[in-house]
């Protein structure tokens, strides 16, 4: 910070001498005195300044399009970075759905007493994350709690829902499969 604003006063003074010392070459100079007349030191320190503020300019523009092009080098690195991120992610939810757990799912489960099916229940209801049974219809849940030996009389849904999920993790594979 302390850099900076040196920096900017630094500069401030070299425009304000370099104005003076313009303002003073301009102010004397008469076309009618020749040439050896002229204070050579003053044109050697006019020609100075404005060579240093030519290539301060010059180094400032560098700085300002170099800037500008890592910016845009660093958004197109952060978009693609994201782009794949989001394409991954929309891969690994389709490769999750068609490993959802729906009725269908249990049903085609060739495991010995539907092993398979019934530990990814039991893993669906202990994450947090998951919520158990969205993809089942109260007539799956039904036939579900008659496959755990639970009465399902006039219940609604939420209520099989609830009966499973204190059955399920109680058992160590579906009792009637």
């Amino acid at each position: 910070m302390v850099q900076e604003a040196y920096s900017i006063i630094r500069l401030y003074y070299l425009r304000m001498r370099l104005f003076k010392t313009l303002k003073l070459l301009f102010i004397n100079f008469d076309p009618k005195i020749s040439a050896k007349q002229v204070d050579y030191t003053m044109i050697a320190s006019c020609a100075r300044d404005v060579y240093e503020d030519l290539i301060g300019r010059f180094c400032r523009i560098g700085d300002s399009q170099f800037r500008k092009d890592t910016i845009t080098r660093l958004g197109k690195l952060k978009q693609d970075s994201l782009r794949k991120r989001v394409i991954m992610r929309s891969k690994h939810t389709h490769s999750s759905d068609a490993l959802a757990l729906n009725m269908k799912y249990i049903l085609e489960d060739q495991s010995e007493n539907k092993l398979y099916s019934h530990l990814k229940l039991k893993s669906q209801i202990y994450d947090p994350n998951d919520v158990v049974f969205t993809s089942f219809l109260k007539l799956d849940l039904i036939l579900l709690c008659k496959v755990y030996g639970i009465a399902a009389g006039n219940v609604q849904k939420s209520g099989l829902i609830n009966q499973l999920c204190t059955v399920i993790p109680t058992l160590n594979e579906m009792p009637k499969a």
